[in-house]
């Protein structure tokens, strides 16, 4: 099974903006195909990167209680994949450039790993947590995650 981390971003930008800014940012290359766009670069004989794309994974307009999301709010996801695969490589990458993205942006962000579990967050006003392991972005660990959740718009 393929497996993926995401950056989710606060941008308030169209998802080729973004791009264009976080390829600039990790002096990566941002290449449009077919209609998506995509930030990629060569680190540690890997390529590292993925698709940058408008979030389709928060909850849906006025969501029940426990439809409500970590990932709301969030405008813009940056998938993250390693070739050639390695789990922990990809694991390491997409938080190597999580840090990255956070420092030089300056965006609202988390990182999770395969849509399932908060690895990590940064937001200007809160700061940097790392989540306990296991943490999911779904409303039953709300309590951990509350800080750095984003009204969507």
């Amino acid at each position: 099974m393929s497996s993926s981390s995401h950056i989710f971003l606060s941008t308030s930008l169209a998802p080729h903006e973004a791009a264009q800014q976080l390829a600039a940012a990790l002096g990566a290359q941002a290449v449009e195909r077919d209609g998506s766009v995509y930030v990629s670069m060569r680190r540690d004989d890997a390529e590292i990167g993925g698709e940058v794309k408008r979030n389709v994974y928060g909850a849906p307009p006025d969501p029940e209680p426990d439809e409500i999301s970590a990932l709301d709010g969030y405008d813009v996801t940056y998938e993250v994949r390693r070739v050639p695969s390695d789990e922990a490589a990809r694991r390491s990458a997409a938080r190597q450039l999580f840090v990255e993205i956070v420092e030089r942006l300056r965006w609202p962000a988390l990182l999770v790993d395969n849509l399932g579990t908060l690895i990590a967050a940064w937001h200007p006003s809160v700061g940097h947590t790392d989540f306990p392991a296991g943490t999911s972005p779904d409303a039953g660990d709300q309590a951990l995650w509350r800080r750095y959740a984003i009204t969507p718009a």
